[in-house]
Formats: C-alpha cells, structure tokens, sequence
C-alpha cells in the first residue's frame, strides 16, 4: 500500500554506522529493525525530514534479482563497494567495478588486486596460481588435487561421457601430483599441466614411465591409465583431459596462472583484500573453466579458516548465471557462513537460479538474509519476484519506479523501498572515480517518473484463538458490477459447443476458437449456481494481475473442479464473452483461505505448492497434478497438453497428409511410477529421494505430438527428462495464457491457405 509524499523526504550525506547499505526505507512510521539490521543515525531520520537507511551489519547471504541494465552496479555492487570496510571478492565482467571503487578501496586501507588477464582495464594484471594452494607434504595432498580437477572435468554429465570424463579426470590429477611431487617449483602450474599433457604419444609414454617410478603411491597408481592397450580408448580419454584445459590458450592466460602476486594466506586470514575478477562478458562462456577455479581455490582458502576473521570475506558475483552450475557458490551459501564469508549473487530472473540448482535454488534462497528484487518487464517477471519474496500483489513490483525495489529482510516481510544510487546520492559524493564505459554527456539512468512514494504495510489478519489467520472479507463490487455480473451469470450459460465459433480478434491476429470440451484438466466439472459464481468471482477480483484486459461483466458462467493434490481445494474457470464472441477462460484455483489467479507461469503455482500443502499420495493424484501443471504453465509454443488418445487430438482442419495408424497407437494414457525412498541415506520421510513419480505420457506441444517422460518431485517440481518426436508439423488447437486468461487458438494459416487475402500474425 503506497501513497505520494507531499514532500520529499532527503537523504542524509553520511553515515557513520557500519553495514551494508542494502535500501532506503519508504517508511515515515518507525519500526524497530530486525536482528542484523538498523537504520542509522538518530539524527536523520523520517521527522527531522531524512530517509532512513537499512543498514545489514549481521552474518547471511544477499541475493539480487534483476535483468541486465536495471540499475544493479549503480544501486547495488559500487555503492556497497564504496562503504563496506571488509575484504571483498568481486566478480566484475565489464571492469567497472573496479574503474570506479578501485580508488575508494584503497583509501579504506584495502590492497587492491585485479586479475584481469585479458586487459580490460588500465594498468599491469595481478596473477594467481591455483596450485599455490597445494602443498607436496600434506597429508591431503591428493584431495586437495582432486578438488581442482574436479572443477575443472566436472563429473555431472551425460551418461555416455561417464567413462571418459572420470579417466580423463584420474589422468589430470595423476599428472598433477607427478609435478607437483617430482618436479620442482617452476613446473607447478596450469600452464605446466597443459603443456604435459598435449605432448605426443611418445613423449607421454615417457611421463607415464616416470610416473610409475614416483615415491608416491597415488602417482604410481594413475600411471596405470596411460597403459591401454586399445588406442582408441586412451584418445578419447587424453581428448576429453585435453578439453578441460582448453581455456589455457594463449600467452595472457598462462600468464595469469603462473606465480602468484599475492598469497592465498591473506584470504586465509582475512586480511583487508579487494580482489576484483574480471574476464568480459563475450568471453565469460568460454573463460568460465578459468573463472571457476580461480572461485574454488578461493573457496577452499575461506574454508580452511580455524575462525571466522573480525570482518567477513563479502563475495560479490554479477551475472552469476552466466558462470553454470557452481558446486562452490552452493557451498558457500549453504556451508561458509561460518567461516566468515557472505556471498552476495544477482541472478536476471529467478528461473535461472532454478535451471542451474534444481535440487538446491530453495536452500539457497532461504540462508540469505536479504533479497531484492527489481526492474521486471513482464508480468512473467514480476510473478517469479513476487513468489520468491511472498510479496502479495505481483502488479506492484511491475509498476515500480526506476530507483524502487522490493526488498525482503530476514524477519521481516517484504516492502518497497528506494534503491541507492551513488551517482547521485550525496552520502557517495567525492568516493567514486569516473567510469570509462559511461558517456558523460548524457544521463546515465533514467530519472525517476513519480513522486517519492510513502509505503504503508498492508494491515496485517486477525487471528482466531488457535492462532489461524482470520481473513476478512473481500471488499464488495460497486452496486453496478454486482448486478451487471449477477444478470449476466443468470441469463447466459456455458453451452459447449454452441460456442463453438471461430472468430478472428482483429486483422493480423490468431483465430480464437471456443472450447468445445477441451477444459485446462480432464474431470467432472462443476456448473456454479449465480450466487456461487459471483462469490467466487468476487475473491478473485482483487487478485487479478493489472494486464487482465477484461470486465468481469464478461463472465457468462463459472465452473470448478476438486483438486485432489491440493486439500479442500478448487479449480476454477470463468468463460469470457465479448461483443465480438468468446475471448477465454479466466483461470484461478480457491481454497478457503487464499485464491491464486493462474496466468501460465510457474512461480504462483510453487508458492501454493509450499503452502497449502502439496499432496502426491497416490497415482491418480500424481496424474491430476501433472496434466494440471502441464497445463498452467505454457513456453513460446502453448501448454503442454497432456493427451491420452488420438481422438483427443484436435485439429484447426483436417492433416494434408494421414497420420501412420502406427504413430496413432501410440498415443496412450500416461503410466506413472512411485520412486522409492533414498535408501542409503537410512530411508525415512525426511531422507526420501527428490523425485516422488517418474511419469511417460504423451503430450503435445504447439504442432507437435511428444512421447516424453517427466519426473515429479516431492515439492512439485516438474522436469521433463527426456522426448521422443511422434508427429510434427500438425495444425492443432494451442493453449496460451494472454491478457491474464486461457485462451484456445487455432493454427495460423499461411495467407495462400486463406482466402480473404488477409495474413495472420
């Protein structure tokens, strides 16, 4: 709940407390911060005409979402980078970064190293060398080699390349120790393993002879890899070794790896460090592998603490999709807070946490202890923002101003707030140096387009004595919209296929055909009563998203159905009239206490999912729930409709060409199959695999018909893990969620098909 501020409150151009400056409070009436968190100086505060500052001082993670060019380096990275007192790891893809603050951390008594082996920015690159951390009289030695080649030949792969990557694996870690044992200093580093292992047939017989004479045991036994009698095999192995260390190309590269301009000790212990990573964004791709050990032996360092150092190590990671899976950001999020390291993450949207960490993006999220979350462009974005950070009113984060977010502080709820700015706040004035890669001739970002808004908390349920939340009612409609829907629903009723009109919307646009008993989920359902119908109606009024262009006077009726996965539980679908004929189906499920308006994207339906609770009882459950988030949650092409027949296949006409009878026996109802607890993990409800049903079915998606399997897990995640192509090129009906409701379009037809001369879009 919003209002404009009369006059704008001031920001202050100090602040003498430490912390990261993570928002400014929208807030006039004061509340007392959380634990970890204040606001500041007393002195500058909402009545002495001052925005307060929300300042995190405690342990915890920060995660950012937001696309490219919303704002984050200006609001986020550079004004922390320009206050924060501790050491920093800084991710930095375009060099600017360290352009701007590199100045600032040094006269914060912080020695700054870049590592930037591609020379984005001015001046000589520091180095680092991984193997620094190896040393040849430890005990872990062979470990601590394994963990580097294990970030570098990562073992999660295809099934097929198992084989060769665990070899190729084995070789480089047997290569390693060979240097690092019988070798001295010069040989210890990546550039050197590279060179050792692209030698010829030869000359690698000779290494592998020299191995086998090691001191060493584990040397003496990986040597064995290179005695393969069939050279086909040790090619491929020595391919895949090969690969890895690809990235190693070129002078610039080995340069950087080679002797280290400062110690992993001082990481270690904590000592004030700014070091900045930078490798530009075209080549973060390919340079990834370099990237990734550099962050692991970082890793490794934090985790070798005995204690956490008297400032935490902040690991700041911009554009951390674009480094893939990351086995050492997961474990620094979940396991080295103790060891006093904060990692603070931006992510473009929430989908690519969830693409990345299937298994792990919610343990992720839930040990940070700040989310923000800003500049969504579609109502898609705003939904996944919503549902991460359980603000209730999506519409709102869509709507925000340029230098607003939506904050979430660990034991608070989420609010909006105002986002910093050092190029313009005067708490930054005099910090920052210029940045090479903005035009100052012109204004950088876009100015605000409201005035500073005062944010009032929505007042919060009453609770019954057993402490539910009692839930009021939802304000009435106007006299005009109550009897304009009560007419409507009581004179005009759903048909089925006396709609079934094809009507085009306007010149260019797809054919939008009526549903002819082609419902969002197979079942029985339900007619609603006037009276039933416009109670319905009335909940999900307030929780339609702002892009729903329709008048609920549109509705002509309103029919539900019991979901099974969800207890006491609904879904319903309202059939949408306009002047020019059928328009689509309004979508929402209801229970008694929450409606949840469905509009084709994922993140509502997760939400519900942790809430109502999820049931995965039995098949018929797990069939429903299948066909039902299939359904609801549609690509670039449509739905996924589960079909379990050829007769459910409808087509906008009739195929140029007959369907193999084959192909159509092979569309057959979906089989499921119960997965069985992790067992070696001691069984138990608490240890039972992800995966709660594998199911094969047959789905088809836009013009196409799929034999494909999914998983589904125990908190409702759906995968598809796999499809086989069954019929291609048809012109089937498709369900697209658009303007906030379902609608059924048929295929588009190209203009020589049709002959009014008119083209579709």
């Amino acid at each position: 709940m919003t209002q404009s501020s009369r006059a704008p409150l001031q920001l202050p151009d100090t602040i003498e407390d430490a912390g990261i400056l993570v928002g400014w409070s929208l807030e006039h009436e004061y509340r007392s911060p959380p634990i970890g968190f204040h606001y500041g100086d007393d002195r500058f505060t909402p009545a002495s005409g001052f925005l307060n500052p929300i300042l995190f001082e405690g342990e915890g993670h920060l995660m950012t979402i937001a696309p490219t060019g919303s704002g984050k380096g200006t609001g986020c990275i550079i004004p922390t980078l320009l206050r924060h007192p501790g050491p920093v790891i800084v991710i930095d893809p375009k060099g600017e970064n360290a352009a701007v603050t590199a100045r600032r951390r040094a006269e914060l008594g912080q020695k700054v190293i870049v590592l930037d082996p591609l020379g984005i920015v001015d001046g000589e690159t520091d180095r680092l060398n991984p193997f620094d951390l190896l040393d040849k009289n430890s005990a872990t030695l062979t470990d601590d080699v394994a963990m580097l080649m294990n970030i570098l030949v990562p073992e999660d792969v295809a099934p097929r390349d198992r084989f060769w990557v665990s070899r190729a694996q084995q070789l480089l870690i047997g290569l390693t120790l060979h240097l690092i044992i019988d070798h001295g200093p010069e040989h210890h580093h990546l550039g050197a393993l590279r060179a050792a292992i692209n030698q010829g047939p030869a000359r690698l017989n000779e290494v592998a002879q020299a191995m086998a004479r090691s001191p060493h045991p584990d040397v003496q036994a990986i040597a064995s890899n290179f005695q393969i009698p069939a050279p086909e095999t040790f090619g491929g192995i020595l391919s895949f070794a090969q690969d890895a260390l690809s990235f190693l190309r070129g002078d610039l590269i080995q340069a950087a790896t080679s002797e280290s301009t400062f110690s992993y000790d001082e990481i270690t212990r904590g000592d004030p460090l700014s070091l900045y990573l930078i490798i530009p964004s075209d080549k973060l791709e390919s340079h990834a592998p370099l990237l990734k050990i550099w962050i692991g032996s970082l890793m490794a360092a934090i985790s070798s603490r005995q204690a956490p150092p008297p400032q935490p190590t902040l690991f700041v990671l911009d554009e951390a999709a674009q480094l893939g899976p990351l086995p050492q950001l997961r474990q620094a999020i979940t396991l080295l807070r103790g060891y006093g390291l904060q990692t603070w993450s931006f992510w473009q949207d929430v989908s690519q946490l969830q693409r990345l960490y299937p298994a792990d993006w919610e343990t992720m999220v839930n040990n940070c202890k700040v989310l923000q979350a800003f500049g969504a462009n579609n109502m898609n974005a705003a939904s996944g923002m919503a549902s991460l950070t359980g603000y209730p009113r999506p519409w709102e984060i869509l709507d925000l101003d340029y230098n607003e977010m939506l904050l979430l502080i660990g034991g608070d709820e989420a609010v909006i707030s105002q986002r910093p700015d050092y190029l313009k706040d005067p708490l930054f004035r005099g910090m920052f140096d210029a940045n090479p890669r903005h035009d100052l001739s012109r204004e950088i970002l876009p100015k605000p387009q409201k005035p500073q808004r005062v944010y009032t908390r929505p007042p919060k349920p009453a609770r019954s004595p057993s402490g539910d939340p009692i839930h009021p009612p939802v304000p009435l409609w106007s006299e005009w919209e109550r009897n304009a829907v009560g007419e409507v629903i009581g004179i005009r009723r759903l048909e089925g296929d006396a709609l079934g009109k094809k009507i085009r919307a306007s010149l260019k646009s797809p054919r939008l055909v009526e549903w002819g008993g082609w419902p969002i989920v197979k079942g029985k359902w339900e007619d609603l009563n006037p009276i039933a119908a416009t109670n319905s109606l009335q909940r999900i009024w307030p929780r339609l998203v702002p892009n729903f262009g329709h008048g609920l006077t549109g509705i002509t009726a309103v029919r539900r159905l019991p979901l099974s996965f969800y207890p006491e539980a609904w879904l319903c679908e309202g059939c949408c009239q306009e002047k020019a004929g059928f328009a689509g189906f309004l979508t929402w499920i209801e229970t008694p206490d929450r409606v949840v308006h469905l509009t084709g994207t994922s993140p509502p339906i997760h939400q519900l999912n942790a809430e109502a609770p999820l049931r995965l009882d039995d098949e018929a459950t797990a069939k429903q729930y299948l066909e039902f988030f299939c359904s609801a949650v549609h690509g670039q092409a449509g739905a996924f409709r589960v079909v379990s027949s050829a007769k459910e296949l409808y087509y906008g006409k009739l195929p140029d060409a007959p369907i193999p009878e084959d192909v159509l026996a092979r569309i057959r109802p979906c089989e499921l199959k119960r997965e069985k607890g992790d067992e070696k993990s001691g069984g138990g409800d608490a240890k039972r695999a992800k995966a709660a049903w594998t199911a094969a079915c047959c789905v088809q998606y836009g013009s196409s018909v799929y034999a494909s399997e999914f998983e589904i897990g125990t908190d409702g995640m759906v995968q598809m893990l796999g499809d086989e192509v069954l019929i291609d090129g048809q012109k089937f009906l498709i369900t697209l969620f658009t303007a906030g409701m379902r609608t059924i379009l048929a295929p588009v037809e190209s203009p020589d098909d049709d002959d009014t001369g008119s083209e579709d879009g």
